[in-house]
């Protein structure tokens, strides 16, 4: 039996089995890059990837990657990728960067960060703006996000198939407008 991540030292993650090429459709609960020394074609260092199950490693993946993407299950505008992963040649330290768009930093704590990830500089631009929900039930919600003089309301619909908010419109709108809104909102 392999032992908890937590209890395991950078030697023992290198000395994981290999996992056969075809363990493509496998679910974990998270993942450890392990960068290698090896360069690729790329001029980027190679990495494995070892996913974990309730704590413990399966064993390694890769070895040859230069770079790692993270997909969501499905995307509402159509994009192969969302997150990627590579390591940097001299120092072997791992780079985390958007396919398209943006991260921006919302809170840091001390002991936790809060990043955001935008597909385009628009949306990055204001998310660290204040954001409040106008209404919501189970299928419609409205968000204003304060950006700059104005306010940018956000319509988006619950999808059935992912259960994810979709946005279907956006609207700026100057801060009286807002305001005028809010009154007429607070008397239902």
């Amino acid at each position: 039996m392999v032992s908890k991540i937590t209890k395991m030292s950078k030697r023992e993650f290198h000395q994981l089995p290999d996992l056969p090429e075809d363990y493509k459709q496998i679910i974990f609960d998270s993942l450890i890059i392990l960068p290698t020394k090896r360069l690729h074609d790329s001029g980027w260092r190679c990495m494995y990837l070892i996913p974990v199950v309730d704590g413990n490693p399966l064993g390694k993946l890769g070895g040859i990657t230069d770079v790692i993407d993270i997909l969501p299950d499905e995307s509402p505008f159509g994009y192969r990728k969302a997150i990627s992963i590579d390591c940097v040649p001299e120092a072997g330290l791992l780079r985390v960067f958007p396919w398209k768009g943006k991260f921006v930093m919302r809170r840091w704590s001390l002991s936790n960060m809060q990043i955001t990830f935008h597909t385009n500089e628009a949306d990055a631009s204001q998310s660290g703006d204040e954001e409040m929900i106008i209404e919501q039930n189970n299928e419609v919600r409205r968000r204003a996000i304060r950006s700059g003089d104005g306010i940018l309301i956000v319509l988006e619909f619950k999808s059935a198939a992912t259960g994810r908010w979709e946005t279907v419109e956006k609207k700026y709108i100057n801060k009286e407008e807002f305001e005028a809104i809010k009154k007429l909102l607070e008397g239902r």
